[in-house]
């Protein structure tokens, strides 16, 4: 049995951290629970079944009156006890950290921790060791990870895998065993009640039962997704284990290539394993082991198709714009369909040369098409060449074009990055940002407007209407998109489920696994669904089958 221990892990610098730990530890459990009951009597009173008089004359301590008591978390007398525990949690914070990402190896990881989940593997130790750990500088607590039940950290010191030594390995796979089995009990119970939440914001009358049946159905779609290539994938794996170290080479990163590895190794045995959501985040996303995963992996996978959304983010800012301009969903609809219509009259003019004249040629074609002056009258010329380059899905490709210096997978980063989620307006050093805003100006402009929303009351109505909630003003908009997506793509499973179909999604993507059956959604059956639920908010995508 193979484990992951930090490089200059030390057991007697260990053992002395720790016991320092220990020593600071106090006990103010008689505060706390003295707390709790005045709690449970407020309650009463309000019942009647307490006088407000009792309650007022019910002891109310503090932190003078704490029963303190020296060593409260009791040291682990055994050096070979404290040896488990420590191995233990130093293999589970670094094989975390390592994992954090999952399908992204390049993205620097985190290790989370669930304080009462720790406590009930190792008991109340738990807490004394992190810290140690931290004392000797293995880890750092990342302080940007907000949550009151757990806390993230760093890995700091190198790591090596080693070889467990036998005395403990029957321990460490217990303490293993059992994480896992608590992990599974909260993670469900945590994504029952925050699908539920989700699902109220569109439909008040949702109950727990179908939130549970959704992910029910979702994690049957995740496992009918298996290896359909087994000699394929095997060999394509360590193909991508040395391009990922090839370019951090080529990076200059100095990240260790053992993290690569252990990643790649994880994902082998992931694909191997039975499935299920790691993760649905407040926005709704949902992360599982195909989230990131790269595309030349999916080929030896047990996938029917998949429908992609070209350029999905900037396509659902239409709806923003339109949103911020008054233009009802029917209104809206109708010219992002016309989009759709003029695109072959478009592409004769950018086989002119005359592409640069695009705005004002979409107002012109879309009133011969048959749309009012009326409704287009609100919209800016850069505003409707923006609608429809999302809308025809040529978004990227018409900005790599004009650029041709630049890779398109960095312009989409740094667009990212410098425009639609930038937590500032300024464009000082801001290379994509000054592209985007001077193709798009007034574009632009309400994109300023979304990262200071409580300045304009349109906004804060949207995010409180649609339950959207930023833990920073700037990152609105980000929020925003995300939550929306989440929601037509939310709908759209549901729909598939309701059929019996097998389907689970990846962000702006649906994908349908090959199960066998001949009960299955054809390509056009799903196209359908997207396109209706697109539809509601008058967006017109552009569909991409794989």
């Amino acid at each position: 049995m193979k484990i992951l221990r930090f490089k200059t892990f030390d057991f007697q610098a260990f053992k002395n951290a720790y016991a320092k730990r220990c020593d600071e530890q106090r006990d103010t459990r008689k505060v706390f629970e003295n707390e709790l009951a005045r709690a449970n009597a407020a309650d009463f009173v309000e019942m009647g079944l307490m006088t407000q008089e009792e309650l007022v004359e019910m002891p109310v301590l503090g932190e003078s009156d704490a029963l303190v008591i020296r060593k409260t978390i009791r040291m682990t007398q055994s050096d070979a006890r404290l040896m488990e525990k420590a191995t233990y949690l130093m293999d589970e914070v670094i094989y975390r950290f390592i994992l954090y990402a999952r399908n992204d190896p390049d993205v620097t990881g985190k290790a989370i921790m669930n304080a009462r989940i720790m406590k009930d593997v190792l008991g109340r130790d738990y807490k004394p060791i992190l810290e140690a750990f931290g004392d000797l500088n293995y880890t750092k607590c990342d302080e940007t990870y907000e949550s009151s039940t757990a806390k993230a950290y760093v890995v700091v010191d190198g790591f090596v895998e080693t070889d467990c030594p036998p005395e403990i390995e029957r321990k460490i796979q217990e303490y293993q065993q059992k994480t896992k089995e608590l992990l599974t009990v909260a993670r469900k119970d945590y994504q029952i009640r925050t699908l539920t939440r989700l699902m109220r914001q569109q439909d008040p009358g949702a109950t727990v039962e179908q939130a549970a049946s959704f992910l029910k159905r979702y994690t049957a779609g995740l496992n009918k997704i298996k290896i359909a290539d087994e000699t394929g994938l095997n060999k394509a794996i360590p193909k991508l284990k040395a391009k990922a170290e090839k370019e951090l080479n080529d990076k200059g990163e100095h990240k260790d290539p053992e993290s690569i590895r252990i990643y790649y190794d994880a994902l082998s045995r992931t694909l191997r394993e039975d499935k299920d959501i790691y993760v649905i985040d407040t926005q709704g996303r949902m992360y599982h082991f195909l989230t990131g995963l790269k595309r030349e992996l999916k080929d030896y996978l047990t996938i029917d198709y998949s429908l992609d959304c070209k350029n999905s983010h900037p396509l659902l800012f239409n709806y923003i714009i339109f949103v911020s301009k008054h233009c009802g969903p029917r209104d809206a609809y109708e010219i992002s369909s016309r989009m759709k219509d003029i695109a072959p009259l478009v592409n004769s003019m950018d086989a002119l040369g005359e592409y640069h004249y695009v705005g004002k040629s979409v107002r012109n074609l879309l009133i011969s098409s048959g749309i009012k002056e009326a409704p287009l009258a609100v919209f800016t010329d850069d505003e409707l060449k923006y609608i429809y380059e999302t809308t025809n899905g040529v978004f990227w490709d018409n900005i790599c074009r004009e650029h041709p210096e630049y890779d398109r997978s960095d312009i989409k980063q740094k667009m990212f990055a410098e425009v639609f989620y930038s937590n500032t307006t300024r464009l000082v050093y801001k290379e994509y940002g000054k592209m985007f805003k001077d193709r798009y100006p007034n574009v632009y402009r309400e994109i300023v407007r979304w990262k200071t929303p409580g300045k304009y009351y349109d906004i804060q109505r949207y995010l409180d209407d649609n339950g959207v909630y930023a833990k920073k003003p700037t990152a609105s908009l980000s929020v925003a998109l995300m939550s929306l997506e989440s929601r037509i793509f939310r709908s759209v499973l549901a729909s598939l489920y309701r059929k019996r179909y097998y389907a689970v999604h990846i962000h702006d993507c649906i994908v349908i696994p090959e199960t066998g059956n001949t009960h299955q959604p054809t390509r056009e059956e799903v196209e359908r669904l997207l396109m209706k639920e697109y539809a509601k908010y008058g967006l017109v995508p552009t569909l991409k089958a794989e």
